[in-house]
């Protein structure tokens, strides 16, 4: 689209089940809702929040979740 858009991260609250012993991958599978983000602060014009959640695995055991409230706005 060739706008330029401000990200922030506002909040951010970690549960942490597990003792990472081992290598950690890190994965939010909220690439939709950014998208719809995106597209909406385009649109309005106006700063859009939304909390999102990742995890952190060993081994495909999760040891962690996360929410991260992002924060968009078009420059």
């Amino acid at each position: 689209t060739g706008k330029k858009i401000n990200l922030v991260f506002k909040a951010f609250k970690a549960d942490f089940l597990k003792r990472a012993e081992g290598e950690t991958l890190f994965v939010c599978e909220e690439g939709a809702a950014i998208n719809e983000m995106i597209a909406q602060t385009i649109a309005s014009g106006e700063r859009v929040n939304r909390p999102l959640r990742a995890k952190a695995t060993v081994n495909g055991e999760t040891v962690a979740e996360f929410e991260l409230t992002l924060s968009l706005k078009i420059k």
